[in-house]
């Protein structure tokens, strides 16, 4: 309805205010005189009502995916929206209240979408990457364990939900702050995969192709390189990078994809025919093609290196 009642006001704007309206009154552009500042503060310029009408409609159309989005309990597609938003950002749709909606609707005072529990995010995580139910995941576990002390199912548990729950909600940060979060991300996805492989070493055997640990160390191990991807790419859209730099961040760029494919190679190789399955394809493909982009790049922007190639390395 706010929608339709905007389109209404832009095809048939309202006549401008006269001079002795009120109107003018309703914001004073002189306002920062009534703060207390040592450095002079320049009155704030109104912007041109064009403007005003698209931030709002950007604003409304963030409202209504967001009202729509809230509905949807699989976290998954809050990621591919969230990474189409960094990738492809639409104007006016990255207004400081509309992300801050976006961050408090993934995760709020211990609740996921405003309905779920913590919980949540480990069974859309297993059933995502591995198609297991979160009861068979503790099963398997309990199951098997032989090591001398207690099983650390909690541990795991927890950090699965920070980092995913925390990945999500870094998609609708400014990207300074969601470089940074990647970054600090990387030491918990490095220690989970660490906890894992060290329960691996206290598990009763069993069959080839049927360790459901080795298929979630492949897919911690996914996680991992897929946000140092993200680190080496929001350089480029920081523009981080200087002139003989950019070759260098290219080539390990290339390098890092290369792991993340073999990465999903084994992880497809164990799905079953499902959505799934067909979403990691996608990837492969898409991942693929970055990948051969980014040696094409490092193999024309090496030419232009001001520095001797013997002396970088």
């Amino acid at each position: 309805m706010a929608c339709v009642m905007l389109q209404h006001v832009r095809t048939s704007p309202p006549p401008p205010p006269r001079s002795c309206s009120p109107t003018a009154h309703a914001f004073d552009p002189q306002f920062p005189r009534v703060l207390v500042s040592v450095i002079p503060l320049q009155p704030i310029q109104l912007p041109e009502q064009s403007k005003v009408w698209d931030m709002l409609e950007g604003l409304l159309d963030s409202l209504e995916q967001l009202s729509v989005l809230i509905e949807i309990p699989d976290l998954s597609t809050w990621d591919v929206v969230g990474t189409l938003r960094i990738w492809q950002p639409r104007p006016n749709q990255s207004l400081a209240y509309v992300r801050s909606a976006f961050q408090s609707a993934i995760y709020e005072n211990g609740i996921i979408l405003n309905k779920y529990l913590q919980k949540h995010a480990v069974d859309c995580f297993l059933m995502e990457a591995l198609q297991i139910p979160y009861d068979s995941f503790i099963s398997s576990f309990q199951t098997r364990w032989i090591g001398p002390d207690s099983l650390p199912v909690r541990h795991i548990e927890r950090t699965i939900t920070e980092l995913l729950v925390g990945r999500i909600k870094s998609h609708w940060y400014n990207p300074p702050r969601r470089r940074r979060y990647c970054m600090k991300s990387l030491f918990d996805w490095h220690e989970l995969y660490a906890t894992l492989t060290d329960v691996q070493k206290h598990l009763s055997p069993v069959q080839p192709g049927t360790d459901v640990v080795t298929r979630l160390r492949s897919v911690v191990l996914m996680r991992r390189l897929e946000t140092i991807s993200d680190i080496v790419l929001s350089g480029f859209q920081l523009s981080l990078y200087s002139v003989n730099e950019r070759p260098s961040a290219y080539w390990y760029l290339a390098r890092v994809l290369e792991q993340h494919l073999t990465c999903l190679d084994e992880i497809i190789e164990a799905l079953p025919n499902s959505m799934s399955r067909f979403e990691f394809q996608f990837r492969a493909r898409y991942l693929t093609a970055l990948q051969a982009l980014s040696l094409a790049l490092f193999a024309v922007t090496v030419k232009t290196m001001g520095s001797s190639w013997e002396r970088l390395r």
